[in-house]
């Protein structure tokens, strides 16, 4: 699906009196920017609650956009909020985040077998690639080739860290600005954590 072809059949296609059903998917927010200047209404619709109610034995596209039809006409389709652009871009930073972070310990995780196969024991102070971490693996005899193997890790690891360093001060940018995040840190401060204990 690309935005000149949808924008064409758009235009051709569909009028200011149409109501359009949509799953969500990845690029849902992209496909109603562009739908939107020529519909009435843009609805998307759960995918997993859908298919719970349609129980479709056989799957086509014209069978699913049926069913969607029929569910959005009786009032039963399950509907998905669609945030604004300011929520969709800090829904975006915080994936790449959460992406940085299961990269980094894929990372971590890539230097501990080179250490296991050389019985080397575990790093005892936690966390291996710290400057403490560091020293310790650098005084630990293992061939050159693995030697190499682990400082290519560790330089990844580097960068992992400088742009998760980028998407943090980009978050926080974002929510330092926002009214609602500003109240519930002012509600926070006022009434603590927020546990009670009884």
């Amino acid at each position: 699906m690309l935005r000149e072809k949808l924008e064409e059949f758009a235009r051709k296609e569909l009028t200011h009196d149409d109501h359009v059903v949509i799953e969500a998917t990845g690029n849902a927010a992209a496909v109603v920017d562009v739908l939107s200047p020529y519909v009435d209404r843009i609805v998307i619709a759960n995918p997993r609650q859908v298919r719970m109610i349609a129980h479709a034995k056989v799957k086509t596209d014209a069978i699913d956009a049926a069913a969607l039809a029929k569910l959005y006409a009786s009032g039963f389709l399950p509907k998905v909020w669609m945030p604004d652009q300011r929520t969709l871009a800090l829904r975006r930073q915080v994936t790449r985040r959460i992406q940085l972070v299961r990269q980094r310990v894929r990372l971590k995780n890539l230097i501990q077998p080179i250490l296991h196969a050389h019985l080397v024991p575990p790093y005892p102070h936690g966390n291996l690639v710290s400057i403490s971490g560091r020293k310790w693996l650098a005084r630990q005899m293992l061939p050159p080739d693995e030697r190499e193997a682990i400082e290519r890790h560790l330089s990844l690891i580097d960068q992992v860290e400088q742009a998760l360093t980028r998407v943090d001060a980009d978050i926080a940018k974002c929510t330092m600005t926002d009214r609602t995040i500003r109240r519930l840190r002012r509600r926070r401060r006022r009434f603590g954590s927020g546990r009670r204990y009884w």
